[in-house]
């Protein structure tokens, strides 16, 4: 499987120890029992489960975000960036209960009373290390392409059952080229993550994978 163009990037900076020196605030480590199918291998994905990548319902202002952190014991990883600055994406870190507990739930657990389902939060997803130091998260988009041997009406036919199969909204981006982007939401099935292993066993799907943002993470 060819690497997919990542078509959003994120870059937060987070600086100082504050945030693993403070009293009132755990250090989780890392989780590795998670995967990503390129093809038809599982590549090994290193979770941390001290931040998450959140993107915000747009339109809240900064008091709004805080309280909205507060309520679930939360805060912002840099307190000096503004997610409104940044299209309400942002990194939080988690203090007394570990990263997955705050993630957005798929499907049939969508209506969870759970930090990730606020209707304040778009998606809560995680973040995973990589060995050069950076990390790339997890968001709520993925890539797709189909087999070259499929007509074109065929693909789109494909694609419409998918996007009404799965609840995906299709972002349509002509340079593209063969690829497609897709948006979950929290009434679809699964996660971008989880999707786009499943598509990568579709005998019609080439490529599958999630439009991951990257970040430099420094503490």
């Amino acid at each position: 499987m060819r690497n997919l163009l990542c078509v959003s990037f994120i870059l937060i900076l987070l600086s100082g120890c504050a945030l693993f020196d403070s009293e009132d605030v755990h250090d989780f480590g890392t989780e590795t029992d998670h995967f990503l199918i390129e093809g038809s291998e599982e590549q090994p994905l290193n979770r941390n489960r001290n931040f998450i990548n959140v993107e915000f319902t747009p339109g809240q202002d900064l008091d709004a975000l805080n309280r909205l952190l507060n309520n679930y014991n939360l805060s912002f990883a840099n307190p000096s960036v503004n997610p409104a600055d940044f299209n309400y994406k942002t990194v939080v870190r988690v203090r007394d209960k570990p990263a997955e507990e705050y993630y957005t739930r798929y499907g049939s657990s969508s209506s969870l009373n759970s930090f990730g389902n606020d209707p304040g939060v778009v998606f809560a997803l995680p973040i995973y290390e990589l060995p050069d130091g950076g990390n790339k998260s997890l968001t709520n988009q993925l890539l797709l392409s189909f087999d070259e041997s499929l007509s074109e009406e065929r693909k789109i036919h494909l694609l419409d059952s998918l996007k009404t199969a799965d609840h995906l909204a299709h972002i349509e981006r002509e340079w593209l080229g063969d690829l497609f982007l897709l948006q979950v939401d929290k009434n679809s099935p699964r996660s971008s993550l989880d999707l786009s292993n499943h598509y990568q066993t579709l005998p019609f799907i080439k490529t599958s994978g999630p439009n991951f943002g990257y970040s430099v993470m420094r503490h």
